[in-house]
């Protein structure tokens, strides 16, 4: 069994992992422990730590059974808490205790609840200097990675500098764990025409999914376009990288990533698939905080609309959905990115007095086959609510 436990981590780690020291987990003291991480309602405000992410309990959506950032946190440092302003609703709350700011949590809110200043310094450093030639180097700042580098002044030789790309020096931006950084943010700045050029260690929580979008450029005519190292020493001196003229810019870029089949676990994404039994109750497009899940309605007909690039994986829709028919898929589809997915599509019935839409096609034969099944009337199903009651007094007359 791995090291890491329930609590975090075993005593040896508990320093490494941000544990106080007196309250390290042991066979004695666990409990103790987890009450310590538990307790912590009178410690919720805003800017516990600027350092640190914290929580606009506004935003969050725990009480519609949102539970990514719990789900995903690897130090058990995120717990449901009461809000302040309601006592009745739950919260997520991040112990700085157990942080180690590896950005997860950021990466997988669905409203942007969760704050995370390290996030946004490392965004606008990255957005005042893509577009200029620059190959925008992400590091993690757990050791020091850019010794083994001939670099001066934080700048070290681009691999694709081309003709319009000015110098080809690189602008070196440190941030707490690659983990931060998602898949959005690199797009968005590759779509300028910088590469980006990532170095971690082995405290970075999650970078699989770095070496797969490696490997997608690897195999196309822009390979130094995206390049991920586990440690600064494996990095090649800038002459043994290799050197292209070709200059990515968005469209080239869509086409690459659009056309990669395989799937990608990537924090923060999902897929969705809906089963036939959906009767398009609209409770999930309702409830989806991301607009994910959209409803259209055109001619008579209502369909369920589904946007990729817009869903962040929280089960928000699957906890809602009285079919059951809803399942995730927490991996990116980047041939999937550009597509308007219609998930379900059904007819409306109208009543039959005003030519009012009461239902969908689907919902309205699902509650049919439950009456008759139960040897009730249905004909009470073709009405509106204001016309139905018309209907049972003329009936009665």
């Amino acid at each position: 069994m791995s090291s890491r436990t329930l609590y975090g981590c075993v005593n040896s780690q508990a320093k490494a992992c941000g544990y106080p020291q007196k309250l390290a987990p042991t066979n004695e003291n666990r409990m103790e422990v987890l009450n310590q991480h538990i307790v912590t309602e009178e410690r919720v405000s805003h800017g516990v730590a600027a350092v640190y992410p914290v929580v606009k309990q506004e935003y969050c959506v725990m009480d519609r059974r949102c539970v990514n950032c719990i789900s995903i946190c690897p130090e058990r440092a995120i717990t449901a808490v009461k809000r302040e302003d309601d006592p009745l609703r739950k919260t997520a709350f991040i112990e700085p205790e157990l942080c180690t700011r590896c950005g997860l949590c950021y990466q997988v809110c669905p409203t942007n609840a969760i704050e995370d200043v390290n996030a946004i310094d490392y965004r606008t450093k990255a957005s005042e200097v893509a577009g200029k030639g620059m190959l925008i180097v992400f590091s993690c700042e757990h050791h020091p990675p850019l010794n083994p580098l001939p670099s001066r002044e934080g700048k070290i030789p681009s691999p694709l500098a081309g003709e319009g790309q000015g110098e080809g020096q690189s602008a070196i931006i440190s941030v707490p764990d690659l983990s931060i950084i998602s898949w959005r943010d690199i797009f968005k700045i590759m779509a300028t025409g910088s590469p980006v050029l990532m170095i971690g260690c082995d405290e970075c929580r999650q970078t699989n999914h770095f070496k797969q979008i490696e490997e997608i450029f690897a195999n196309s005519c822009y390979e130094g376009a995206f390049s991920f190292y586990d440690s600064a020493e494996e990095i090649p001196l800038p002459a043994d990288i290799a050197n292209t003229d070709q200059i990515l810019d968005e469209n080239i870029l869509e086409q690459i990533i659009f056309s990669y089949t395989d799937k990608i676990y990537f924090p923060g994404t999902a897929w969705v698939d809906i089963g036939d039994r959906c009767t398009l109750c609209q409770n999930c497009s309702n409830l989806c905080p991301t607009e994910a899940l959209t409803i259209k309605k055109d001619n008579g007909k209502i369909s369920l609309i589904y946007d990729h690039n817009l869903c962040k994986g929280c089960p928000v829709c699957e906890k809602a959905c009285p079919e059951r028919c809803i399942a995730i898929d927490r991996r990116l589809r980047l041939n999937k990115l550009a597509a308007i997915d219609v998930k379900c599509e059904s007819s409306m019935v109208f009543c039959k007095m005003c030519n009012k839409p009461i239902s969908t096609d689907a919902a309205f034969e699902r509650i049919k086959n439950i009456l008759y099944a139960h040897g009730q009337k249905t004909e009470q199903l073709e009405y509106c609510p204001d016309c139905k009651g018309s209907q049972l007094i003329g009936i009665t007359n």
